[in-house]
């Protein structure tokens, strides 16, 4: 767990040197990503405890690390809308060029 915190923390350090705004949810993947990463590597039977990097584990978190000055975003001001609406049918699209749509997954767009 503190492996995983220390390299989330350098990473958000990386987007906000890079000026690019961070949400809660952004993080909370990014940590659960770095989480299951290094659980992966150190093997499976290092896992001690489960984490589900809640809003409780962001709030200790952000104040272990101070982190005082994380530019945060709300997500629907982050939110891509037209490329939103765009996306199920080019993610269609690739489905059906890769496995020639018998990739045994659904891609109606219901």
């Amino acid at each position: 767990m503190e492996n995983m915190e220390r390299l989330l923390s350098l990473w958000i350090e990386d987007q906000n040197q890079q000026n690019l705004p961070l949400s809660l949810l952004v993080i909370q993947a990014k940590a659960k990503s770095l989480y299951d990463n290094l659980k992966i590597d150190q093997g499976e039977g290092s896992e001690t405890e489960a984490f589900t990097a809640s809003r409780g584990w962001f709030v200790q978190f952000n104040r272990r690390f101070h982190l005082h000055n994380i530019k945060m975003s709300s997500e629907a001001a982050s939110a891509d809308t037209a490329a939103t609406k765009k996306f199920p049918d080019y993610l269609k699209k690739i489905i059906v060029e890769v496995c020639g749509g018998s990739c045994g997954l659904n891609v109606s767009m219901t």
